[in-house]
């Protein structure tokens, strides 16, 4: 059994016992960790398990990559490792190591856009391989603690306020202004009924003007508009208190989610 079948077939076993079903709501992809040469094999199995389980913790579903180690590093690559998980993120760890003295580096990049959303350096000195697995463990957890989430609870709502006209419209008020424009016009010309519009030489009114009907007309036409106009306002008929739009008051509410 080669190294990469072994660290698939333990993280399976490690994935299966903390999550306890395929249906997480989030899943990550391990990529293969860089190590030293020098770390044996049997190390650093151990320190890809101890990843996992820092990862598993936040109860998070996680995948092994079979790629070698440090052979997909490029955003486009990371994509393409993360569509073909059907994953929302990768991890990405390196650890360099001189005589005992180990440094790790974890990245947590967004499988979307490949982007790098989370990074924990970690490292301990003069420390046996226990100490290491440990380190890497620890690590793991706070990269988790770093990645996006998603708001708790149920989506807000978003109340969306729309003026809406619920009344008789703008006509019968057109109506009631030029019934009284009417009116005043047939004032008007009431008061000029009468007037002398040309004299003789003595100084006598010869013609008088004669706006007797002119003015009726204004003055019933003008009371017709305004009298249609007032009881289509005053009576219109008011809206049902059942209307699905609930409409009230001229405007109406609406609710929706807002993600």
């Amino acid at each position: 059994m080669t190294l990469r079948t072994g660290l698939a077939v333990v993280l399976a076993a490690v994935v299966t016992a903390a999550t306890g079903s395929a249906g997480a709501q989030s899943k990550l992809v391990l990529a293969q960790p860089v190590m030293p040469e020098a770390v044996p094999v049997a190390v650093q199995r151990q320190v890809v398990v101890q990843i996992a389980e820092g990862l598993v913790e936040s109860g998070l579903d996680v995948g092994v990559d079979p790629f070698p180690a440090g052979a997909c590093v490029s955003g486009s690559c990371l994509i393409d490792m993360a569509r073909a998980h059907g994953a929302a993120a990768v991890v990405l760890t390196a650890i360099t190591g001189e005589g005992r003295n180990y440094r790790i580096e974890m990245k947590l990049v967004d499988g979307r856009d490949g982007r790098t959303v989370g990074r924990i350096q970690a490292g301990c000195d003069f420390c046996a391989y226990d100490e290491l697995g440990r380190t890497a463990l620890g690590a793991a957890r706070q990269l988790v603690a770093q990645r996006p989430r998603p708001p708790s609870g149920r989506p807000p709502l978003r109340l969306v306020r729309r003026a809406e006209p619920s009344g008789p419209g703008a006509i019968p008020w057109i109506a009631v202004g030029g019934g009284v424009a009417l009116v005043v016009a047939g004032v008007v010309l009431l008061t000029m009924d009468g007037d002398c519009s040309s004299s003789n030489a003595d100084g006598t009114c010869r013609d008088r003007t004669n706006l007797k009907w002119p003015a009726a007309a204004a003055l019933g036409g003008g009371a017709l508009l305004f009298g249609a106009g007032s009881a289509t306002i005053l009576f219109a008929p008011a809206r049902d208190p059942r209307d699905p739009r609930g409409r009230v008051a001229g405007a109406s509410v609406s609710v929706s989610w807002s993600f």
